[in-house]
């Protein structure tokens, strides 16, 4: 059962590393955007 809760929380942790890159790529992109 540990195994499991352990799987879960990785694959959460990566879904959140995703989400925080493309959220980061995204206001790069923007602020790109504004300079020009």
């Amino acid at each position: 059962m540990a195994m499991v809760s352990i799987v879960i929380l990785v694959a959460a942790a990566l879904v959140v590393n995703v989400s925080v890159d493309k959220a980061a790529l995204r206001k790069e992109y923007a602020l790109a955007r504004v300079d020009d």
